[in-house]
């Protein structure tokens, strides 16, 4: 399971919790299991959430999670809505395909505007994908 994290959706989400009213922005995860809402967030005390990495998790009881960020919305929080799934062995032959650019985590790339986020993350890569983040978005502009 992955999720795409720089495709801010028009929606948001609003929650009544406690007879309070919550909401946050939604990114577009992917096209599986859009009923399926997560959060990744930086709350070490939400419980069942899990470390995705230092500092970061994901899960955990979803009210307590916009329950926090909306009592301390400098905490950061990423809802996302629906994930990108491959079958068995599926992401592996794809990306030894060259398929995909894997780049390690980065907190600076996830705190980086939607916008910027895919050139961030090549970048840190190094420069031999400079090409890659000046192409145009549309190739047939070129």
């Amino acid at each position: 399971m992955g999720f795409v994290i720089n495709q801010p959706s028009i929606n948001e989400i609003f929650k009544i919790i406690n007879g309070k009213e919550y909401s946050a922005p939604i990114l577009e995860g992917g096209p599986v299991g859009l009923d399926n809402t997560f959060a990744i967030h930086q709350m070490d005390h939400i419980k069942d959430a899990r470390m995705i990495s230092k500092g970061f998790y994901i899960g955990g009881d979803f009210d307590a999670v916009l329950e926090a960020f909306a009592v301390k919305p400098t905490q950061n929080m990423w809802v996302i809505q629906g994930y990108s799934g491959w079958s068995a062995g599926q992401l592996e032959y794809e990306i030894d395909q060259r398929s995909w650019i894997v780049s390690p985590f980065s907190e600076r790339v996830l705190r980086t505007p939607h916008e910027h986020m895919w050139s961030a993350a090549l970048l840190q890569l190094g420069p031999e994908y400079e090409q890659y983040v000046n192409a145009p978005s549309d190739i047939s502009m070129n």
